[in-house]
């Protein structure tokens, strides 16, 4: 874990730099030892509402929506406005009408590639090193198309 500065461990402007940094409500309560609320209390305070500060600004969800008509992966979007990826795909869903590209994300295109190498003959653990990925999602991805397809 980082060094703290004794100043600012604990005080609101600490919580506030934590989630400007993109760290969760639960994790910065877990490291001050205070509850969520106390969390929210002081990013409310200071003007952040909640979860969805990158969306809630004016225009936040016209832009998120821009993005991903654009071509944006979900996960990265997710990332860039500090909210969960199936959130986002919800909301952009329920009032956009906007269904994002399954085909298009980054797990498909890996498991595409993973399985060309492995017909081709790669082992594993080269094919994950090729990538730059996990051996554990190379086994799951070949253990899925085994079964019959992913999920």
């Amino acid at each position: 874990m980082a060094e703290r500065n004794a100043e600012v461990f604990g005080t609101p402007m600490y919580v506030v730099e934590c989630r400007r940094r993109g760290q969760s409500v639960a994790s910065i309560a877990k490291a001050m030892g205070v509850s969520r609320e106390a969390v929210y209390f002081h990013l409310r305070r200071a003007g952040i509402t909640g979860r969805t500060e990158g969306l809630a600004r004016p225009g936040g969800l016209d832009e998120a929506l821009a993005k991903a008509k654009a071509g944006a992966d979900s996960g990265e979007l997710a990332a860039e406005f500090g909210v969960r990826e199936t959130w986002l795909r919800n909301v952009l869903l329920r009032r956009f009408g906007f269904r994002f590209d399954r085909s298009g994300s980054l797990r498909s295109r890996i498991r595409g590639e993973v399985l060309s190498l492995v017909r081709m003959g790669m082992f594993q653990r080269d094919i994950a090193a090729e990538l730059g990925v996990s051996p554990a999602l190379v086994s799951k991805i070949v253990v899925e198309a085994e079964r019959g397809g992913a999920r």
